[in-house]
């Protein structure tokens, strides 16, 4: 027996026609940059935490460079995963018995990691 009504919770908006589902709205960068400054001033008694948030604080614009370009990620799991055949083929055959072997090598792992990237046969 359905009484018509929708057992969700109305999703927020970002007031721009977005909805978030229960979520708040992304901060703005200022408001970021105000929050972080009020986090990381704060002297604690503890020496060893005062050094670290006073690190944190003077390495501000390192630390929110990531604002700028949120299309990057955060990890290297992607380069980590291309250098693992690398690493493999590496442990297999132990090593090149000259200089112009290991660049050989190099290269066809390299064209095969990009080729299997573009989904282009090899």
């Amino acid at each position: 027996m359905s009484t018509g009504r929708s057992l969700r919770r109305p999703a927020a908006g970002t007031g721009d026609g977005r909805q978030l589902h229960g979520r708040q709205p992304p901060a703005e960068p200022d408001d970021l940059s105000t929050r972080f400054d009020r986090i990381f001033t704060r002297v604690i008694g503890v020496a060893e935490l005062d050094e670290a948030i006073a690190w944190t604080h003077a390495n501000k614009d390192e630390l929110l460079r990531v604002l700028d370009r949120p299309e990057i990620p955060l990890h290297t799991n992607s380069s980590e995963t291309a250098v693992r055949s690398f690493v493999i083929k590496l442990r297999i055959s132990d090593e090149t018995r000259s200089a112009a072997g290991k660049q050989a090598q190099d290269t066809f792992l390299s064209l095969l990691k990009t080729c299997s990237k573009l989904a282009v046969s090899f």
